[in-house]
């Protein structure tokens, strides 16, 4: 085994990494949706973030691996961290840097790895956005890229949760965080010639008023719906709050005519949130479905735009298209 090397500017790099004041935190949804992601769109079991201390990994963020830390002698990320691409392993047991590695002989079995370095604002590299295989296998380069666009939205993310993109109330990708998510993940789509759908959901203006029921009421309805986005959607799903009381959720391989079930599952968890003893203050959710055409959609924010457009042309009858693909959810 070969024991990841350190460089010149460590002390430095580690000033850097503890100014984050990110090590021995909790986990955070910013960083955990990025696993998310990575493990599903590039089909592995493990995907995370880790940043690497003096004498430790710490794992900030992971999806499906229940480690917190290891030492950094036996780290995969403590390698990746002076590479200046993705590094690959595509079959650690025949790696002389890992065969011997206990995380590879012994449990969880780490047989491939894909690592991108991620850095704070000074270039200083503080780990990386990772996922790993229980099997040998080989990274396309499709991949490669998917994990390079992540490893830079977590590299947004690493200064804190005022430069951060998630929005504060409610958990979810804020708007600026979803369209730079969901703009990678229809890259995706597009290589991998999959379908995607954008479904675009309303609050009803009476639920989100604070003159009429009051700021915590309108606060709990829009936390409330964006848990129920995250109960009812998959972990590739890219979810946000797009405007004061609007939702968008990118559906990727999934077409149009898959969407009504995704509607109803969120319908079903929606109808947790209801008053019974008090109908007028009931969340009222619309929504709109649009599936992704390259020819017509040059970025996310023209799928947006249209599926509002359409959930507008909804409630107003008098103006609404024919064809448009849209019902309410509650």
């Amino acid at each position: 085994m070969e024991p990841p090397r350190k460089t010149a500017e460590e002390s430095f790099r580690l000033d850097t990494l503890y100014s984050l004041r990110l090590l021995d935190t909790p986990a955070e949804e910013r960083f955990d949706r990025l696993c998310r992601i990575a493990r599903s769109l590039l089909g592995t079991p493990w995907a995370m973030l880790t940043l690497v201390d003096a004498e430790r990994l710490w794992i900030k963020a992971s999806c499906g691996l229940e480690l917190r830390e290891l030492p950094r002698d036996y780290s995969f990320c403590g390698h990746a961290l002076h590479d200046d691409d993705v590094l690959v392993v595509p079959d650690a047991r025949a790696d002389a840097r890992f065969a011997d590695n206990p995380y590879v002989t012994e449990k969880p079995g780490i047989a491939a790895y894909a690592g991108c370095p991620i850095a704070a604002g000074n270039g200083s590299r503080m780990g990386t956005l990772c996922v790993c295989d229980a099997q040998a296998r080989a990274f396309p380069e499709e991949d490669l890229v998917l994990l390079r666009d992540l490893a830079n939205v977590a590299e947004r993310e690493l200064d804190g949760p005022r430069a951060g993109t998630l929005d504060a109330l409610t958990g979810v990708s804020d708007s600026e965080g979803f369209h730079a998510l969901a703009r990678q993940t229809l890259s995706f789509c597009e290589r991998f010639r999959h379908p995607a759908t954008l479904a675009f959901f309303q609050l009803g203006e009476g639920n989100i008023r604070s003159e009429l029921h009051g700021h915590a009421h309108a606060d709990r309805l829009l936390s409330g719906f964006a848990d129920v986005l995250l109960r009812s959607c998959r972990e590739s799903d890219v979810r946000g709050r797009v405007d004061t009381g609007e939702f968008a959720v990118l559906l990727p391989n999934c077409d149009q005519a898959r969407v009504d079930r995704v509607l109803e599952r969120i319908n079903t968890a929606l109808s947790e949130y209801r008053h019974l003893d008090d109908p007028e203050r009931s969340p009222r959710v619309h929504a709109a479905a649009v599936e992704y055409d390259a020819e017509r959609h040059d970025d996310i924010k023209q799928l947006v735009d249209e599926a509002a457009w359409r959930l507008n042309r909804q409630l107003h009858p008098e103006n609404r298209p024919e064809k448009a693909h849209m019902k309410p959810v509650y």
